[in-house]
C-alpha cells in the first residue's frame, strides 16, 4: 500500500507501537529455545512485620505436614535455574510474586491426575486476585518436548496460569519432591507455608487456601492482579481434525471413528475419508443430548460395541454411550464424580467412576479401565452396572508420578493395558496379569493385535514396532519426529498414540501431525496418510471457539470521497478448498462501508468505506478453509476477527491496498 509522506508521519507511531506489541509474544516464545537463568538471590519481603510473624507461624505448620521434614528453612525456594518459562513475557522469580499467594504445583506431562487437579485449580483460583497459580512443569533431561507440543499442551487445556518448564527440582529447597503432583503454598514469602504430594495433598491444599481466604489481614495485603499469558490459551488455526488421540473401527459398516481432542469431538469417516457423522458440539463439558448438541471433556479411549460407540469421557468421569438409531448421547456408568477410592461394583450413574480412559470389547464383553484406581470393570450394557474385573498392579518403574492406566486393546487371548509410564500388561482369562517386554525401554502408548502379531506405538521415540522374542522391533519410523510418509527406515511420526486394524491396514493415530497414518503391510513398513475429504459438515459452520485470533491490520484513511480496499491474502503456500467456507462478515448495523462480495477468493476481496463510517475501527470477520498441497489430507480452518484502525484526512487515497498474511500455525 502506498502513502503519502503526511499520512505516513500521522501513523508512523502509532504502527511502530503496534507491532512492538505484537511482536513480544514472539520474542517471548523465542525465549523457549535458551536456557532462562533464575537469580538464586532472591528474597522474601522481610521489612513487614505482619508477614514475617506469619511466615514464622508457618514454618511450623510445614514441619507438621511435611511427612518427617525437619521443618527448618533459612533459605527460601527458588524457581530452578534453567526454568523455561512457556507463556509470560518475563521469567518469574519469587521476588516477582513477592505480595501474592502463590500456589506452585509440580507438574508431570503424562500425569493424567496432574491435568485434572490443575484444571480444577485453575477454576478454584481464578475469581480470588489474591492468589497466583503457577505450574511446574518436570521433565527428564533426556526427553524432547518441541514448543509446539507444549504449547499445544497449553491451549488444549485452555490453561490461563504461567507454566515452566524445569530439567531438576534443584531450586526446592525447602522439602525433598518425593510425587507428582506436588502442591506448595507460598504466603507472600518465598518459604512454603505448605508442601504435599499426591491425593492427599491435594485435600490439604484446599483445605489450606480456604484457611487463607479466611485470613483477611493477608488478603487485604496482597496485589489484586494475575499475571496474563502472553500467548493465546484456546486454538485459533484449526486442522479439522487436530491432536488425534484415539480410534475405533465399525467393521460392518466399514467406519472408522476418530477422537478430535482439540475440537472435544468425535469423528466418523468412511474408508474413503469422508465424514459421515460428527458426535460433540466443539465445546468442552458435560450434556447427554442429540449426537452434535452433546459435549465431551478430554474423551479419551472408545469402542464400537453392538450397534452403539462406547466413549471413556475421562474428565467427565462417565462411559458415555452413542445410540446412533436414536442419534442420541447418554451415560451409562459414572455419575461425574472424581474418586481414587477403589470399588468391587459401580452402581450404573449414580455412583463414580473416576478418570476412565479407554474402554474395550474382549470375549464378546464390554470393559472401562479407570485411570484414578487402575481398576478394569466389566459393563453391563443393558443394566449398566459395572462389576470388577481384575486391579492393575502398581508400577514396576521408579517414578514420582502417579501411574494410571491409559489404554486398552484386545486380542483373542489377553486383555491388554497400558499405564502412563509408558509399560504394558496382559491379563488372560483366568485373570492373571503379566508384564510385557519387562527389559524393554520402549514407552508403549497403544497396541493393537495385526495379522497375529502384537504391535505397538512409542510416542517419545516416535516409531512403529512389533513384539518378538518378549523385546519391541521397529517396522517403521525413523526415530526423528516428522511426517514423513514412504519407506520404513525413512518415515516419521510425531507422538503416535493409538493403533487400530481398519481394512486389513495398521491405521496410526500421529497426535502431533495432526494425522491418521497407515500402513499396509508390517513386512514393507511402508506409510501413507489416510487422506481426509473436506466437507461442509466436518469443517463446521462456527470455530471451536467463539472469539477466535484478534488481527490488527494496516491503517484505512478515509477522506470525504470514498475509498476501495483491496485486502490481498498472503496464505503461506496454502491453497484455499473451494468447497470450503471462505467468506467474511460484518454487522450489518455498520454505515458507510460497502461489501459487493462477501466471498474470499485467492486473490483476496474488497470493500468500500467512506466518511459516514465515524468510528476509530472496523471490525470484519474472515472463515477461510485451506489446504496444504505439500501433505495432502491437512487442512486448516482459519476463523479471525480483523480490526482496521480508520484515520479521516482530507487527502486519503482512492485506492488502498492492505495485505493480510495468515497465521498458520496449529496453535
Amino acid at each position: 500500500m502506498k502513502f503519502n509522506s503526511i499520512q505516513c508521519d500521522k501513523v508512523t507511531q502509532i504502527n511502530r507501537i503496534r507491532q512492538f506489541r505484537f511482536m513480544l509474544p514472539m520474542i517471548c516464545l523465542l525465549m523457549m529455545f535458551s536456557f532462562v537463568t533464575i537469580g538464586q538471590g532472591e528474597t522474601q519481603p522481610a521489612d513487614n512485620e505482619k508477614v514475617k510473624e506469619l511466615n514464622d507461624k508457618n514454618e511450623g505448620k510445614l514441619k507438621e505436614n511435611n511427612g518427617g521434614q525437619d521443618g527448618s528453612f533459612s533459605v527460601g525456594d527458588v524457581f530452578p535455574q534453567g526454568t523455561v518459562w512457556l507463556n509470560t513475557e518475563y521469567p518469574l522469580t519469587f521476588s516477582s510474586i513477592s505480595r501474592k499467594i502463590a500456589v506452585v504445583v509440580v507438574t508431570d506431562i503424562n500425569c493424567l491426575q496432574c491435568k485434572q487437579n490443575v484444571s480444577e485449580l485453575q477454576e478454584a483460583l481464578q475469581p480470588n486476585a489474591a492468589f497466583q497459580l503457577i505450574q511446574i512443569i518436570k521433565v527428564n533431561p533426556s526427553q524432547t518436548l518441541s514448543r509446539q507440543f507444549l504449547l499445544q499442551y497449553i491451549q488444549q487445556n485452555a490453561f490461563t496460569h504461567p507454566i515452566g518448564v524445569v530439567p531438576d527440582l534443584s531450586g526446592f529447597t525447602s522439602t525433598v519432591v518425593n510425587e507428582l503432583p506436588y502442591f506448595f503454598t507460598y504466603e507472600q514469602s518465598s518459604t512454603p507455608s505448605f508442601a504435599g504430594g499426591g491425593i492427599r495433598g491435594l485435600e490439604i491444599l484446599y483445605s489450606k487456601i480456604e484457611e487463607i481466604k479466611n485470613n483477611k489481614e493477608l488478603i487485604s495485603s496482597c496485589y489484586f492482579n494475575q499475571i496474563k499469558p502472553n500467548i493465546e490459551n484456546h486454538w485459533w488455526a484449526d486442522p479439522f481434525i487436530e491432536t488425534p488421540t484415539h480410534i475405533a473401527i465399525d467393521d460392518a459398516q466399514g467406519l472408522l471413528f476418530v477422537n478430535d481432542a482439540a475440537h472435544n469431538r468425535i469423528v466418523a469417516l468412511d474408508g474413503a475419508g469422508n465424514c459421515v457423522k460428527i458426535i460433540g458440539n466443539l465445546l468442552p463439558g458435560f450434556k447427554d443430548d442429540y449426537l452434535q448438541q452433546s459435549r465431551f471433556d478430554h474423551a479419551g479411549g472408545m469402542v464400537f460395541f453392538k450397534d452403539k460407540l462406547y466413549v471413556a469421557d475421562t474428565y467427565n468421569h462417565r462411559l458415555r454411550q452413542v445410540d446412533f438409531s436414536s442419534e442420541r448421547v447418554s451415560t451409562l456408568v459414572g455419575n461425574g464424580q472424581l474418586t481414587y477410592d477403589q470399588a468391587s461394583v459401580i452402581n450404573t450413574s449414580r455412583q463414580p467412576l473416576g478418570l476412565p480412559t479407554d474402554t474395550e470389547v474382549w470375549d464378546n464383553k464390554l470393559f472401562v479401565v479407570s485411570g484414578a484406581t487402575n481398576q478394569i470393570f466389566e459393563v453391563d450394557v443393558k443394566s449398566g452396572e459395572a462389576e470388577l474385573f481384575v486391579t492393575i498392579p502398581a508400577s514396576v518403574k521408579n517414578s514420582m508420578m502417579r501411574v494410571s492406566a491409559t489404554n486398552l486393546a484386545a486380542s483373542v487371548k489377553h486383555l491388554f493395558v497400558v499405564m502412563s509410564d509408558g509399560t504394558l500388561w496382559k491379563i488372560d482369562h483366568k485373570k492373571k496379569i503379566t508384564l510385557v517386554a519387562e527389559t524393554s525401554d520402549w514407552k508403549i502408548s497403544a497396541v493393537a493385535e495385526w495379522k497375529g502379531q502384537m504391535y505397538a506405538c512409542d510416542s517419545e521415540k516416535s516409531v512403529i514396532g512389533v513384539l518378538e522374542k518378549d523385546s519391541w522391533k521397529v517396522i517403521a519410523g525413523s526415530g526423528i519426529k516428522g511426517d514423513l510418509n514412504g519407506e520404513a527406515e525413512t518415515s516419521s511420526f510425531n507422538r503416535p498414540t493409538d493403533l487400530v486394524v481398519y481394512n486389513s491396514e495398521l491405521i496410526v493415530c500421529d497426535n502431533q501431525n495432526h494425522l491418521l497414518r497407515r500402513l499396509s503391510s508390517p513386512k514393507s513398513g511402508k506409510v501413507k496418510n489416510f487422506n481426509l475429504i473436506p466437507s461442509r459438515e466436518l469443517m463446521g459452520e462456527t470455530a471451536a471457539h467463539t472469539f477466535g485470533e484478534m488481527v490488527v491490520m494496516d491503517t484505512l484513511f478515509v477522506g470525504s470521497k470514498q475509498s476501495s480496499i483491496h485486502v490481498i491474502l498472503d496464505l503461506g503456500g496454502f491453497e484455499l478448498v473451494p468447497d470450503g467456507r471462505n467468506e467474511i462478515d460484518m454487522d450489518e448495523r455498520i454505515t458507510g462501508v460497502i461489501i459487493q462480495d462477501f466471498i474470499v477468493t485467492n486473490d483476496g476481496f474488497s470493500f468500500e468505506i467512506s466518511s459516514v463510517f465515524q468510528e476509530t475501527d472496523l471490525y470484519m470477520e474472515i472463515y477461510l478453509t485451506l489446504s496444504d498441497p505439500e501433505h495432502p489430507g491437512v487442512f486448516l480452518i482459519k476463523r479471525a476477527y480483523l480490526v482496521y484502525p480508520v484515520f479521516l484526512t482530507d487527502d486519503a487515497l482512492q485506492q488502498q491496498e492492505i495485505l493480510y498474511s495468515v497465521n498458520l500455525l496449529p496453535y
